[in-house]
């Protein structure tokens, strides 16, 4: 197999971007002084400067994972900085699906993961929302949803080429990421609870956080079940803090990824038993939490009420929005409304006070039909099955095979669940990390089979990996 090197030594545009971060960072005291969260996003732009620079000789897989994982870690901090019509996110999105795209050109495109094919309903999904353009206003929020959607399908054949040619290598890395992402994020989080208590939006705002936690749970729960013993440390910060944060539904996805790690890694009566004690200690710590801590119990019970099984629960308005986009889907439902319409219409309802549907299914439904979102649900259950089987099959072997294929598994059910009432799908700091962990488990798997059948074959049609 061929073996990834990186250059030592700083090169000019590592020693470039260090002297320009220094200049750039003596403004951050005129620039709080005139506003504290664009000098969080602007502070944002460094890091990843910095990391891009710093990882500039490293393979050209390597850079991608390191880019969408600190991305990822920076959650909504790009918002804060104005580019001309749009935000440092919509730059984010745009730079990193060329990023992509450019690896993908330059042969990091599924080649030996025949499992891929299997995957075509995505790209079925991926033309129909650009051909829902033509039927449609093109918007700029529409065509940086179609990126989103794009980078996690470009990450998905970049992580499965990189399983399937550099398993070990492309592993490290990505554990590595995740352990800065994790710090940087867990941070951020920290300092906006340390300066403003509980759910405010002082260095980056709950939902996102929760949602990037999600991620970041699923990693390291794999890690803890393959007897990883600093991993639940990880695990137990993420959670605590998305507690602090309020976000409920991510707090739901992360408690259901802990109980599903155990339960998939059960093979024999004893750890049934385990899988059913880890069941009730995080649904006695999920009630007690709910009930016992007050800012929580209000998050739940008070506030904009509705009736859910005749219970009152606080759902912050999703009622409205829900109600108003299932009229819509109604009115078009076949082919919807094209891309970024839900997000469009639902922020013109009275009051303005949502930019977005809260629900990715009924986006799904709104902009692109039953038959969008049939697409997307073909491909997307696709994932889930094959991660499934896979992580069931690497359990005998353990290892990072287990470990990628239940992390895998594991994201893809906490995002699939958080999208029943939030909005992961439209944000390249969620899909794009999900995008690789889901296709380097495609890799690794491609990877085992063809070993098993004919080993010489994986060490001579290894190719040459491209660097930057």
């Amino acid at each position: 197999m061929t073996t990834l090197r990186s250059s030592g030594g700083a090169g000019a545009s590592e020693l470039g971007v260090l002297i320009a971060g220094c200049a750039l960072a003596a403004l951050a005291g005129p620039l709080v002084a005139r506003s504290p969260t664009f000098v969080f996003g602007f502070l944002g732009l460094l890091v990843v400067l910095a990391a891009l620079a710093f990882s500039a000789r490293w393979p050209a897989v390597d850079v991608a994972i390191v880019a969408v994982l600190v991305a990822s870690a920076l959650i909504d901090l790009p918002q804060h900085i104005r580019v001309g019509p749009t935000t440092g996110q919509g730059v984010e999105t745009a730079a990193l699906v060329a990023v992509m795209g450019l690896l993908c050109l330059n042969g990091y495109s599924g080649r030996g993961v025949p499992s891929i094919s299997r995957l075509w309903p995505l790209g079925i999904f991926l033309l129909w929302a650009w051909l829902s353009f033509t039927w449609a206003h093109i918007s700029q929020q529409g065509a940086q949803n179609v990126f989103v959607y794009m980078g996690f399908a470009g990450m998905l054949l970049i992580g499965a080429t990189a399983g399937r040619w550099a398993p070990e290598h492309t592993f490290s890395v990505l554990d590595r990421a995740f352990m800065v992402a994790a710090v940087i994020g867990f941070s951020l989080q920290a300092l906006s609870f340390a300066h403003g208590g509980h759910g405010n939006k002082f260095a980056v705002s709950p939902r996102p956080f929760g949602l990037f936690a999600v991620l970041v749970v699923a990693w390291f729960m794999a890690a803890h079940v393959a007897g990883v013993r600093t991993a639940k440390y990880f695990v137990a910060a993420a959670i605590l803090l998305t507690l602090l944060s309020l976000s409920r539904s991510a707090l739901a996805a992360q408690l259901a990824i802990v109980v599903l790690a155990w339960v998939g890694t059960s093979t024999n009566f004893r750890t049934v038993v385990r899988a059913a004690g880890a069941f009730v200690v995080v649904g006695a710590l999920a009630i007690a939490a709910i009930f016992l801590y007050a800012p929580l119990n209000h998050r739940f019970f008070g506030g904009d009420k509705a009736q859910i099984g005749g219970i009152s629960i606080n759902v912050t308005g999703r009622d409205a929005l829900w109600s108003a986009n299932w009229q819509w889907f109604k009115e078009k439902p076949w082919i919807g409304w094209g891309a970024g319409s839900s997000d469009k219409m639902t922020s013109a309802l009275p009051g303005g006070v949502a930019g977005h549907p809260h629900n990715d299914y009924l986006r799904l439904l709104v902009d692109y039909g039953v038959v969008g979102l049939g697409f997307w649900l073909a491909a997307y259950s696709t994932l889930l099955v094959l991660t499934w089987r896979g992580w069931r099959r690497a359990l005998p072997r353990g290892g990072l095979d287990m470990r990628i294929q239940c992390a895998a598994f594991l994201a893809l059910t906490g995002i699939a669940m958080a999208m029943f009432v939030d909005n992961p799908l439209i944000e390249i700091a969620k899909m794009a990390p999900l995008g690789a962990l889901a296709g380097l488990a495609l890799g690794v798997a491609a990877r085992r089979r063809a070993e098993a059948v004919a080993p010489d074959r994986v060490v001579e049609d290894t190719p040459e990996l491209t660097t930057v």
